[in-house]
């Protein structure tokens, strides 16, 4: 159940990449691979979401928050890209609907300091980012009673984007 602790989870995660490179002995090919497993998890926790949703609201975000747990904790080892847990966060933010982006949104406020660590606002990471909330902004921009979570997020964007950044400002 989540939260996991962060110590189990790396312990866990340790004897799992180890093991992944055993098998697979090419750097590259293992963070694709990692990488496939990692976004097919997540569209499966996605999809059964519709099954959750109105049952056992809880049961779906801690699976769904176990799961983005793993990925951050991959991508901050290097066994993964390092943007893609944010890219991950933005296929998920697409397939989701306003009222789960907000929980989602909550996961990424909770985990933004370990999200954004070495992050420079003009490249990688940061633009996929910026990407990312901009058009989770943008659709709730359509829906109505979302001020809070667009208050929220351009908050968020605020700590991480100085004022004077022309890619913050955008």
């Amino acid at each position: 159940t989540h939260p996991v602790p962060k110590e189990s989870l790396d312990a866990q995660l340790e004897v799992a990449v180890a093991e992944s490179e055993e098998c697979v002995p090419s750097t590259e090919n293992r963070k694709e691979q990692w990488q496939y497993l990692l976004r097919e998890e997540i569209y499966k926790v996605a999809e059964a979401g519709s099954k959750f949703i109105g049952e056992a609201d809880k049961a779906y975000y801690d699976l769904l928050y176990s799961r983005l747990d793993i990925i951050l904790s991959l991508t901050e080892r290097q066994v993964t890209e390092e943007s893609f847990v944010l890219l991950a966060l933005q296929d998920l933010l697409e397939t989701q609907s306003v009222a789960s982006c907000s929980h989602i949104f909550s996961w990424i406020e909770d985990n933004g300091t370990r999200l954004t660590l070495g992050m420079q606002p003009t490249k990688g990471k940061a633009l996929v980012l910026l990407r990312t909330l901009n058009d989770l902004l943008r659709r709730l921009s359509k829906s109505g009673n979302t001020a809070m979570l667009c208050g929220r997020i351009l908050t968020f964007l605020s700590t991480i984007f100085p004022m004077g950044e022309r890619s913050g400002v955008n």
